[in-house]
């Protein structure tokens, strides 16, 4: 494939962005952003790792069954409806920066109630606080990691955005594991000091973010076009405001608006109205329920049962094949982070669900063996397998979610996207949480070829719907889906190439297409700039 269009254009920027300091900065930036997802892998691993300690134990009376599922869905039930439509709507109204700053103080005050939670009531209360906070950092976090990277590197900074879950589930389950041989003078915190470091990632945001600059596409919707270009300036070019890539980007940014105003698709409805927004929703529905209902509910939150089921029952074993598993996933994650924009996102969908399908199917046979035999070599070969479809899960289901839903959204839609993809990975994740142990008493390995069935589904879903933005510009994917027909049949420079085709056709927005006189195909320095892969523009005549 050719390079993309930006890289055609020319920009005052070294080529290595450690050498850069304009870069540099922009990367500290997207850093901040990143703290946001540090509590959410804490959170995954802190729960599971308190139920082992002694004191926790007594402390909060063995809760078990109904209690204790409620006690770990508490902090998914915010995120399902009531913290995305509220963070949409402040979002909308003041930007990318004060929500998450909003969030990360709702993460540290959980995790101070946490820590001085004197009963049931007030760990359920804290973790309905996390939920939240977490809820409206991951919200903004994407979008506007998405929106102030460099193009050079958008694609892997978004996707190491979501990665950074296993830094804090790699802390989490250390940290845990080290209370164990820790003997306090009050024995009680042994937990309490775990639920208090939670709040170190969202602390680097609450510090960091009012350091941090707007989205540039925010700015531009409201009306602030001066700021967003000093903005992609000083981020994009060391402050060089006549760059040819800050002078395009800009270009894109108000043409992409004014699509969107004239299509006046700004409301939670509008991802049914036209066909190019029930795709974008479809799309969303796929890519977030597959995250979750693929089978990984079952190893990431019942592992222990699992080993146990498959005859691995000793505490030091399954606690060093969980910490050992956080470490391999976060390579997994920053492995295909790294290789989004070189495979493709459509690309690693697929191998990733192919995986997925082929390591859980040889899961299930291997665990169903060893209840039907017991052999003991024959349950120590699940922990290979458990690996091996973790790192094809973690390829793409860690990273790209939220990269791929915030850049085919428009800048009016994507914040909302991004609260769809919190709702349903939300609805997932409490469906597993309740549905998974009961079926897994119940019926134990068998309960697998369910999930087998589920994930051949998914991958039939991902190869039909799932179109490919490798090399695109933010603007350029926002309107893939508006494109009318199946995605599947495209190549990346085939989908650049008919939304050339179509340069004299306006996206409404929505879906639909009108004719329009008003603008040029294409202005002359893009289309001598970016002949092979480029961005799509178009300019006002005179």
């Amino acid at each position: 494939m050719s390079a993309p269009g930006w890289a055609a254009w020319q920009n005052n920027t070294d080529p290595n962005w450690w050498k850069d300091p304009g870069l540099r900065k922009n990367v500290l930036a997207l850093c901040v952003c990143f703290a946001g997802v540090y509590s959410l892998g804490y959170d995954g691993v802190l729960l599971t790792g308190l139920q082992g300690i002694a004191s926790w134990q007594s402390f909060y009376g063995r809760p078990t069954g109904t209690t204790l599922g409620l006690i770990s869905a508490s902090y998914f039930f915010p995120k399902i409806m009531l913290a995305p439509v509220l963070c949409a709507w402040v979002s909308d109204r003041y930007g990318r920066r004060i929500p998450m700053f909003i969030g990360a103080a709702l993460l540290v005050a959980g995790a101070f109630i946490g820590c001085f939670a004197n009963g049931r009531g007030m760990l359920i209360g804290s973790r309905i606080v996390l939920g939240f906070g977490t809820s409206w950092c991951l919200i903004n976090g994407a979008p506007l990691t998405t929106e102030l990277a460099h193009p050079r590197y958008r694609a892997k900074a978004t996707g190491y955005f979501f990665a950074v879950f296993y830094v804090g589930a790699i802390l989490a389950g250390w940290i845990v594991f080290a209370m164990n041989y820790w003997t306090p003078s009050d024995i009680n915190w042994q937990w309490r000091l775990p639920n208090l470091l939670q709040g170190f990632g969202p602390i680097l945001i609450v510090l960091g973010m009012p350091f941090v600059d707007e989205s540039p596409r925010w700015l531009v919707k409201v009306g602030r076009k001066d700021e967003a270009h000093r903005i992609l300036a000083k981020h994009h070019s060391n402050g060089k405001m006549d760059d040819e890539l800050v002078l395009n980007e800009l270009k894109e940014i108000e043409e992409s608006i004014r699509i969107e105003e004239e299509a006046k698709a700004t409301s939670w409805l509008s991802f049914f109205d036209g066909e190019g927004n029930r795709r974008r929703f479809l799309v969303i529905s796929i890519v977030t329920l597959c995250s979750q209902l693929n089978g990984v509910g079952i190893i990431s939150y019942y592992l222990a049962p699992v080993l146990r089921a498959s005859g691995i029952t000793d505490p030091a074993q399954i606690t060093g094949i969980n910490a050992g598993l956080n470490t391999w996933n976060l390579l997994g994650a920053f492995t295909g982070a790294s290789l989004s924009e070189r495979l493709g996102r459509r690309r690693l969908f697929l191998i990733s669900c192919t995986g997925i399908l082929l390591m859980f199917s040889i899961l299930t046979g291997v665990a169903g063996s060893y209840a039907q035999t017991g052999n003991k070599a024959t349950g120590l070969a699940v922990i290979p397998m458990i690996y091996l479809f973790y790192f094809c899960y973690v390829i793409a289901f860690t990273p790209l979610p939220p990269l791929y839903v915030s850049e085919i959204c428009s800048t009016q839609l994507r914040i909302k996207a991004m609260g769809l993809l919190s709702t349903f990975q939300s609805v997932g994740l409490a469906f597993s949480t309740f549905v998974n142990p009961i079926a897994l008493d119940a019926i134990a390995w068998k309960y697998y070829l369910v999930y087998i069935g589920v994930q051949a589904v998914f991958l039939v879903l991902h190869y039909i719907f799932v179109c490919e933005t490798k090399g695109m510009t933010v603007e350029e994917s926002s309107r893939i889906y508006d494109i009318p027909t199946l995605g599947f049949k495209f190549s990346p420079t085939e989908h650049v190439s008919r939304l050339r085709i179509d340069a004299q056709t306006t996206f409404v927005g929505n879906g639909e297409l009108k004719d329009d006189d008003n603008y040029d195909a294409r202005s002359e320095s893009f289309a001598s700039k970016d002949k092979d892969a480029g961005s799509f523009s178009h300019e006002e005549k005179a």
